[in-house]
């Protein structure tokens, strides 16, 4: 359930259990031929018309031993290695491309609606800047965590935007682009999911940053 992109891979991962008991020994990481016989990939249609997730169903697919990703009883450390890759990359995206994470962007578009002076705008303003700057300079002492910080970061830049534009977010007004924010607010949602739930990666912390005990 919910694996990014699925519907455009050609090679997956999955994590089978290769011997007795509930120990993280008892896993191994294969690679799948995503057009194999078995493999049904079902997109999961999002309330922004898109499908970036997808179910993925395996039904007596054969992934032989020379698919094998790392020894055997290891997968579950491989499992965590490429977690932590996809972590990095979706924390470490952000201040290229279209700009998402721009402060300048935002001081714009509240120009471009002739609210810059506006009291309650300017502090709502002001403080996704802070969040945007803030982020921007944790992530250059370190990626780890910065999907946490880049689902939190589009949550506040969702609150402006749907604050800002108001009906225009969902109505094609053809002014400063609104409507085109339309398809990100819905968006939103699914960063919190994507690269493991916010809720895993605050629990990680605490365990591994934190030292606090682990959940049952």
């Amino acid at each position: 359930m919910w694996t990014s992109g699925a519907h455009f891979s050609d090679i997956g991962e999955v994590l089978c259990r290769t011997a007795p008991g509930s120990g993280r020994d008892a896993f191994t990481m294969f690679m799948v031929d995503m057009h194999a016989r078995g493999v049904t990939v079902r997109p999961l249609r999002q309330m922004t018309g898109g499908a970036a997730f997808n179910e993925v169903f395996l039904d007596d697919v054969w992934a032989p031993d020379s698919d094998r990703l790392g020894e055997v009883g290891e997968g579950w450390r491989v499992m965590l290695t490429t977690l932590g890759h996809e972590r990095r990359s979706i924390g470490g995206q952000g201040y290229g491309g279209v700009g998402l994470l721009s402060p300048q962007r935002y001081i714009d578009l509240a120009e471009a609606y002739g609210r810059s002076r506006d009291p309650v705008v300017r502090q709502h303003l002001a403080q996704l800047v802070t969040y945007l700057r803030l982020s921007k300079w944790n992530s250059q002492r370190g990626l780890g965590f910065g999907k946490l910080e880049l689902s939190r970061n589009y949550e506040h830049i969702s609150q402006f935007v749907s604050e800002l534009l108001g009906p225009s977010l969902v109505a094609d007004s053809g002014s400063a682009g609104a409507y085109s924010w339309a398809p990100f607010v819905l968006g939103v949602p699914g960063m919190r999911i994507g690269g493991g739930t916010d809720e895993i990666l605050l629990n990680t912390i605490a365990e591994r940053r934190l030292g606090l005990p682990k959940g049952s």
